[in-house]
């Protein structure tokens, strides 16, 4: 505006013509230099939204996880920093609590079938060296889910300090969402089931319908809603015969080979069918501790509860992959990190090593357990 003013000053104008030629330069450079400035505002505003939002989101310092004790009450919502760094639970993990299957008594059988379409929740576990690279697994789960799970129990022991990214993904999901279980013991591997087991159970829910898997595995969009389907049917036309179903059925053991079903694919149960004998996992010797699989397989068996395959998950034994509706793909940085299927055994079942075995190791552990278990 200043040059138009300085230009209008300086030259003469010779006609009118040329005077209001000259304006309309002036009035389009003024227009010009306001619409720059505006847009140049709005980058600005824009950018320092969006580094505020990601700060917050990313950072500790503002977010805040709720952390729930194994009495299924939720603590008082912490800042992300003390939340996470805290220990919640004040009591051992050993009692088995009430509502599970008695064992010498028949596996009960369910009285509403419709009951197992309408309470699902995924549970799993991990491990401190593990724990901070599953957030993949657990954004699977809770938010590209056909069929959305009512709760997820991310249950754990002692870890120490957990990831902070929980807080994020807590507030996007909802704390009565995902329900992080933090014990004071840890009982192995076998806590993937006995964890939100343990709280469906406390909480007066015996006809949820509890999936559980590993954390090294995004589990396809549709998992859940197959699993509580095909638990449907199938209660329906056993009249209401409980069932344990997964995609990964195996025959284990040696002496008294019984059915397994591996969690890698995800299993399914119904939550008062689960025998009380597989809380006693924690105690149990090391080649049982760490072959939960196994042990929970067992315990089932014992209990007169069937285990069938998930078919719909048409399971490629060749290449061990399922159809992308249940398995979307392995993380193979977190399945090297302290394996399950690594571990070696010295002569008395005790843990020898976590890094020279492979599969045919694990099956050896099973075998491991089922004498010790048969003494």
């Amino acid at each position: 505006a200043q040059v138009c003013k300085e230009t209008i000053r300086l030259k003469p104008l010779e006609s009118v013509s040329y005077s209001i030629t000259l304006v309309k330069h002036c009035a389009i450079l003024t227009i010009y230099s306001m619409l720059l400035t505006s847009v140049s505002a709005f980058i600005i505003l824009e950018t320092l939204l969006h580094f505020s939002l990601s700060c917050r989101l990313a950072g500790g310092s503002t977010g805040s996880v709720v952390i729930h004790k194994s009495d299924g009450q939720p603590q008082k919502q912490l800042s992300a920093t003390a939340a996470l760094s805290q220990l919640t639970v004040q009591r051992t993990w050993d009692p088995a609590p009430s509502g599970c299957a008695r064992q010498g008594a028949a596996a009960p059988r369910i009285t509403d079938c419709d009951a197992l379409l309408q309470r699902v929740v995924f549970s799993l576990t991990s491990i401190p060296k593990r724990i901070h690279h599953i957030r993949p697994v657990l954004e699977a789960i809770l938010m590209h889910q056909s069929r959305p799970p009512d709760a997820v129990y991310l249950s754990v022991g002692p870890v120490g300090v957990l990831p902070e990214w929980l807080s994020s993904l807590q507030t996007q999901a909802g704390s009565s969402k995902l329900r992080v279980l933090q014990y004071d013991h840890d009982p192995g591997p076998g806590l993937k089931l006995l964890g939100g087991l343990r709280e469906e159970l406390m909480a007066g829910r015996p006809d949820t319908l509890i999936v559980y898997g590993d954390d090294d595995i995004v589990y396809g969009k549709d998992l859940i809603r197959l699993h509580a389907e095909e638990q449907h049917k199938l209660c329906r036309a056993s009249s209401g015969l409980p069932t344990a179903m997964g995609p990964r059925l195996i025959n284990a053991g040696s002496h008294q080979p019984i059915a397994v079903l591996e969690a890698a694919g995800s299993v399914s149960v119904p939550a008062a069918a689960v025998p009380c004998g597989t809380f006693a996992i924690g105690n149990s010797p090391a080649a049982c501790k760490f072959s939960d699989d196994y042990f929970l397989a067992r315990e089932m068996g014992l209990s007169g509860l069937r285990l069938e395959q998930l078919h719909e998950c048409h399971m490629n034994w060749s290449s061990g992959d399922m159809d992308t509706k249940c398995l979307r793909k392995r993380l193979p940085h977190i399945e090297s990190i302290h394996a399950l299927s690594q571990m070696t055994l010295n002569n008395d079942g005790s843990v020898k090593d976590r890094h020279r075995g492979d599969w045919r190791t694990q099956l050896e552990r099973y075998k491991t357990c089922e004498r010790l278990l048969l003494r």
